[in-house]
């Protein structure tokens, strides 16, 4: 069998309290070691950072899965089932989501209607936001992000209602909202994101082979406003993209 470390993270996002303007991806935060030393004045940041708590425990499930069929990429705990990790499949897989409960036990499989996994590496589970799905209580949010080239034009975040405790059971296909991000600079490799309290998204952005005060490059946080999506089901005419 196969194992799924996991850092739990008790109300992950709740405590964001920064805005920013509507647009594509918005840098929230940008951090460069050193890049204070000798200036004569420190910037101040446009906007209070979003607070995460700390993880509170570390789990291991062991999954009862061949390890052939595995390649995690992202996991993330469900909002209305404590208990259920969601887990995706990195690229080369079908765009399938799946939910484990906390002792490794299969709970769900299901297809993303109209997805394509290009390179889903990121996964968070949050409010719908405003347009989010209609009487859903919480959201899955799966990150089409990966650009290890850093080649990507636009990468894709998929949001789809909460399976667990709706109709359908464990099984079957799932209607989303895509939603097509653009970055204001430059095309960006991201491995993480989560959902903060207002429904805003927060991508993380990986920097390969990064030391610490010897590469200039530095991870970096984008949020995208809630209120900066115009979303459409998939299959409908034209994918949502956020307002620019």
């Amino acid at each position: 069998m196969a194992a799924l470390l996991l850092a739990l993270i008790a109300a992950c996002g709740s405590g964001a309290s920064d805005r920013t303007d509507q647009g594509g991806a918005q840098q929230a935060t940008r951090r460069r070691a050193g890049e204070q030393k000798g200036k004569g004045k420190k910037t101040k940041a446009k906007a209070k950072a979003d607070t995460v708590p700390a993880a509170t425990a570390v789990v291991t499930l062991r999954l009862a899965e061949p390890l052939a069929t595995l390649e995690r990429s992202a996991a993330a705990v469900s909002a209305v089932a404590p208990d259920v990790v969601y887990t995706i499949n990195d690229s080369g897989h079908d765009a399938d989501l799946f939910a484990f409960d906390t002792t490794g036990a299969h709970r769900g499989r299901w297809t993303i209607r109209g997805a394509r996994n290009r390179d889903w590496e990121a996964l968070a589970v949050g409010v719908c936001g405003e347009r989010g799905a209609a009487r859903a209580a919480s959201c899955v949010y799966v990150g089409d992000v990966g650009d290890n080239e850093r080649q990507r034009t636009a990468l894709e975040i998929y949001r789809i209602a909460e399976p667990l405790g709706r109709a359908g059971g464990t099984r079957g296909a799932l209607q989303s909202t895509v939603l097509s991000v653009r970055f204001p600079d430059r095309a960006h490799n991201v491995e993480a994101m989560y959902v903060a309290a207002d429904g805003a998204i927060i991508l993380i952005t990986k920097v390969s082979g990064h030391l610490v005060g010897v590469d200039d490059e530095r991870p970096r946080l984008y949020r995208i406003p809630a209120s900066a999506c115009d979303c459409r089901n998939l299959g409908d005419r034209g994918a949502g993209r956020f307002a620019s």
